[in-house]
Parts: structure tokens; sequence; C-alpha cells
């Protein structure tokens, strides 16, 4: 699909660490065994104003410059290897989803 975004952009080659995607249900799930990290399908950014967000059933997912996580912290308080949070589907609850530490990378360390 080469079409661009209607709005926003649309990202390619980024992982998940600690789960998986499902692609047949479009939700996050447990990893399969022995699998730590694995692709993330396309992902739409898309510009929001925050009070018309609909988080509905979706885990805000860290999404990191490297699987490090940890950064300097800038003058805004936040980590130089943080990016933005990803709201992503999920059928679980978000918080089992934080409790396991899942995240975004923009790169693996292969």
């Amino acid at each position: 699909m080469n079409k661009p975004a209607p709005d926003g952009a649309f990202i390619d080659g980024l992982f998940i660490e600690g789960c998986r995607w499902d692609e047949e249900q479009g939700v996050l799930a447990e990893s399969h065994p022995k699998v730590l990290i694995t692709k993330m399908p396309r992902v739409w950014i898309k510009p929001t104003e925050i009070s018309k967000l609909d988080h509905g059933h979706a885990y805000e997912c860290p999404l990191y410059k490297t699987s490090a996580r940890a950064g300097v912290l800038s003058t805004t308080g936040a980590s130089t290897n943080f990016v933005v949070a990803l709201s992503i589907p999920t059928r679980e609850p978000p918080e089992k989803w934080v409790r396991m530490g899942i995240a975004a990378l923009c790169q693996t360390d292969d």
C-alpha cells in the first residue's frame, strides 16, 4: 500500500517487545513461546485533539527509539529515548500490558 495517509502518517518498521500483534483479531496478544520481539503492522499516526481522544479498550503503549528504554531526562521531564504513546487496541485490561512492561520499539538490538 503506497497511498499516503489521509491525515497524519503511516509508519512501517516498528517492533513490539513482550507481546505480539494478532492480525486476525486486530488486538495485542500474548507472545508465542520464546519470542520476545515481533514486528508491528503499519501504524497510522493521526493528529487528534486530546479532548477528542477515545481510548476505549486500548493500551497506551510507549514507543522508544531503542530497547534500552532509558535515556537522559530532557528539560520537559521526558526521556530522550521516548518517542510517543501509541493507542493500541486490546481485549485484555490495559493494566495487564502495563504490568508486563510492554513497549514498542523503533529498532531492535540485532
